[in-house]
């Protein structure tokens, strides 16, 4: 059984790996397509989904919640932090790294959409990502 440490050691080698390669544009490429989508581009402190979200990525609680868990401390601060574009961008990063690892090394950017979207039982609920994601691919293109 793995401990906390060799997890975090696991995570941020992972994260190495992923920021010295051409997944790391990949990544990039990625977040300024849901940043369009999700803000048109604008920063800081911006509110959507009735209050839910904020940010100019429009991250949710339970979202960033699930990030910073899985961080295991490597995020410090707190959700209000998420209104910076860097800090939101590590949040997106450790989020899609829980529950959509094998997309964001391949850059699978439908499946990492999906999942910002519509959460991490996206696939159960397909249909009701199909138009974020044709949103995101405009974007990509």
């Amino acid at each position: 059984m793995m401990t906390k440490i060799s997890i975090l050691s696991l995570c941020c080698l992972l994260f190495l790996l992923f920021a010295q390669n051409q997944k790391a544009d990949n990544f990039e490429k990625f977040i300024k397509a849901i940043h369009q989508v999700e803000s048109s581009g604008r920063l800081g402190e911006i509110y959507g989904d009735d209050g839910r979200s904020r940010g100019p990525l429009q991250i949710g609680k339970l979202y960033y919640q699930d990030a910073k868990e899985f961080s295991k401390g490597e995020l410090k601060g707190s959700y209000s932090n998420v209104c910076d574009l860097t800090y939101a961008k590590k949040v997106v990063f450790y989020y899609l790294l829980r529950y959509e690892s094998e997309a964001l090394k391949s850059g699978d950017f439908e499946s990492m959409a999906r999942a910002h979207n519509g959460g991490p039982k996206w696939r159960e609920k397909r249909h009701l990502t199909n138009r974020y994601w044709q949103k995101v691919k405009k974007q990509l293109e």
